[in-house]
Parts: structure tokens; sequence; C-alpha cells
């Protein structure tokens, strides 16, 4: 005797992308600035050090050494999410440095007379030289995730129950 079988209609899973985004774009300013505070670069490994002319400079202000890419800190506070495309299966999330400018910091003249102030080449400009190396400054690649994070943000995905 066989058996009749019976199905309801499969009902198709909705994707939630406003959560989905909302958790990337929570994640991933984060993620960047906690990274290159720790002085690592996308693929965990420590940005290569400043110049010994640099370091210099740097002790002659105050500063410390540590390369965090933060003497003025306006390059990372400028960092935001700029820009969100949705559709139904894909999102594409643009973070990045704004266009504003920061004071650059100098160290006292050697008459010990503050040194003339000046204005830093925009943020996102500035963002492109350090990311990718430009002249003789070396590539501290700093936008992105390292693989670490994009694990850590696949948990946090995963987790977040995004289908209903």
């Amino acid at each position: 005797m066989g058996m009749k079988r019976t199905s309801a209609p499969l009902t198709p899973l909705k994707f939630d992308m406003d959560k989905a985004v909302k958790i990337v774009k929570g994640f991933v300013i984060g993620a960047v600035l906690k990274r290159v505070d720790e002085g690592r670069d996308i693929y965990g490994v420590p940005f290569v050090p400043y110049s010994a002319a640099y370091v210099n400079k740097l002790r002659k202000m105050g500063e410390d050494t540590k390369v965090d890419l933060r003497v003025t800190s306006g390059l990372m506070n400028s960092i935001k999410v700029r820009d969100v495309v949705k559709d139904e299966d894909s999102a594409r999330i643009i973070i990045a440095p704004d266009a504003g400018t920061s004071r650059s910091r100098n160290p006292p003249l050697n008459n010990g007379k503050k040194a003339k102030s000046t204005v830093s080449p925009p943020h996102n400009i500035l963002g492109y030289y350090i990311q990718n190396g430009i002249g003789n400054q070396p590539k501290r690649e700093f936008l992105g995730l390292s693989p670490d994070q994009e694990a850590e943000l696949t948990k946090l995905l995963v987790a977040a129950k995004l289908f209903s």
C-alpha cells in the first residue's frame, strides 16, 4: 500500500538587506580603526616603520613613534559611510575618508619658536597616498578588512538571522 504525499507550496525566504547593511556599516569602520591603532595593515602585518627622519620629527613634537597613522587624527576621524546602494540581492557600501583637511603639526624650530602650521592634503587624497605608497613613501594598506576581521564579520552576519 502506498502513501499519498501532500505538500504545501514552499514559501521563499526573504533576505533582510537593511539589517545586513546595518551590521556591515557598524562593524567595518570600527574594525579598520582598531586595526590601524594596533599598527597593522589589511593582512594583519605590522605597518612598514616610519623613516628615521620622520621618527625624529615625531620625537621632537613629543609624539608616539608607533605607526598608527594618527598624528593629527584627521584622516582616521574622517572615515565614514559615504554611500549605500542596495537592490534585492546585493549592496554596495562605500566607506572612505572625506575631502576635508587637517592642520599639520610641526616640531619647534631650532630657535625654540613655534613652526608655521600648514594644511594637509585632503583626507581622501592623503588616504590614497598612504594606501598605495607614493614616491618614496611605502605602501601602508589600511583601508579594508584583514582576513580575521572578514571572518568575524561573516560570523556576525550568520548569527544575525538575516533570512525570514
